[in-house]
């Protein structure tokens, strides 16, 4: 009997247009410095449909965002707020896109999975449980 293979298909990533231009800018400069953020980070934007920003679902990820994952690899969930990286700060549960958790979360709606890497190259698979925005995101 043949080993069962499972193929993961990487979810949809849609990001505001308002924001798209600062990402790419981010994401260009911490690819140098920091290629496992930087790279991540351009290929998301690469795959992402631009969307207006009067026209974002409610429940995809953007910058301000509030969201709830799931890490499936410990079965913790987290509640982070999503912040550009001169706004992160870790001890109000504000992270950066500019992290590896914070790139594999942009333009993720509701209920998606997707698989990352920390900083430390372990792989990890989260699953987006709930997404918040208020109406200045």
């Amino acid at each position: 009997m043949a080993a069962k293979t499972t193929v993961f298909i990487e979810p949809p990533v849609i990001v505001d247009q308002t924001q798209h231009n600062r990402l790419v800018s981010i994401a260009e400069a911490y690819a140098d410095r920091e290629p496992n953020v930087g790279n991540r980070l351009l290929e998301e934007l690469g795959r992402a449909e631009i969307c207006d920003h009067n026209k974002m679902p409610h429940n995809v990820i953007r910058i301000g965002s509030i969201v709830t994952y799931r890490d499936e690899n410990t079965k913790q969930e987290h509640t982070v707020s999503l912040t550009w990286p001169s706004d992160a700060d870790i001890s109000k549960v504000q992270i950066s896109v500019a992290t590896p958790v914070g790139a594999a979360l942009i333009g993720l709606s509701e209920k998606a999975s997707i698989d990352w890497k920390t900083n430390k190259g372990q792989l990890r698979h989260l699953t987006v449980l709930n997404v918040k925005n208020s109406a200045m995101s």
